[in-house]
């Protein structure tokens, strides 16, 4: 498990994750984003029977929503800050 949480941390969480703070409210982006992790997370496992966060709790990942709103948070911090 740990090899495929690394894959999917060092070649596609990245790619997901730019720029999130620009397009993170735009409601059809955030589901088509959603769809390429659950796509992604689909393929690592074979297992028809488990729920979308089932798999992620196993890989010991966070849905993009928490990550987008980590996102929000940090930049809102930096923009209060200055």
């Amino acid at each position: 498990m740990y090899f495929n949480n690394s894959l999917y941390c060092t070649y596609v969480r990245p790619i997901l994750e730019f720029a999130t703070p620009a397009w993170s409210h735009v409601k059809g982006n955030i589901n088509h984003v959603e769809s390429v992790l659950r796509y992604f997370i689909g393929r690592l496992f074979d297992r028809r029977g488990m729920e979308y966060m089932d798999r992620l709790d196993l890989l010991w990942l966070a849905c993009l929503t928490v990550h987008r709103i980590k996102a929000d948070l940090i930049l809102h911090c930096i923009v209060v800050q200055m």
